[in-house]
Order: structure tokens, then C-alpha cells, then sequence
């Protein structure tokens, strides 16, 4: 049986058991997120010693922002940044 196949025999057999009436159920979306590179800066210390230099890579992009973001710096086991993520936070009401 393909994974698609048993994941849709599992939700089937949830469906099927009682559920008592006064217990409220909430849809969880499921997603994913794929990382695609946009560009690349050079990062002149190498490397991530204290939290300081941290946050002196994403700063530039962070300072003089008009909304509410966030960044997170991905290294490697030297220290040294790999990638970083950069996102605005949108709220939605409702």
C-alpha cells in the first residue's frame, strides 16, 4: 500500500469512530516550506562568536525595516553562517 493509500485508510478509520458530541475539533493546516536562494552577502568575521556578531549579519536588513521581521541565521558545526532567512510577519485578523 503507497503512503498516500495508508494515510487516507487512517483518516478514514478516525472518521469513523464516535466522537462525543460536545468535544469541538479545529482543522490544523499542514504545510511546507521550501528554501529557495534569493542572494548572498560576505560576512567579513567568518565566523558566529557571541551573540553580538549574530546579530550583526542580519542587522542591515532588519534596521530600517517598515514592518515587524525576523531573521534566522543557520551555521555550520565552525560557527560559520550557512544561510539566513529573513521574514516579515503579517497578521491577519479573524
Amino acid at each position: 500500500m503507497s503512503k498516500c493509500q495508508t494515510n487516507s485508510h487512517q483518516q478514514l478509520e478516525l472518521l469513523e469512530r464516535e466522537v462525543p458530541a460536545k468535544q469541538p475539533a479545529k482543522r490544523v493546516n499542514i504545510v511546507s516550506l521550501k528554501l529557495v536562494r534569493e542572494s548572498s552577502v560576505l560576512y567579513r568575521e567568518r565566523q558566529i562568536k557571541s551573540p553580538e556578531d549574530a546579530y550583526k549579519l542580519p542587522e542591515p536588513f532588519l534596521v530600517e525595516a517598515d514592518c515587524e521581521k525576523f531573521a534566522v541565521v543557520c551555521s555550520g558545526v565552525k560557527k560559520q553562517p550557512t544561510a539566513m532567512l529573513k521574514k516579515s510577519i503579517k497578521y491577519q485578523s479573524g
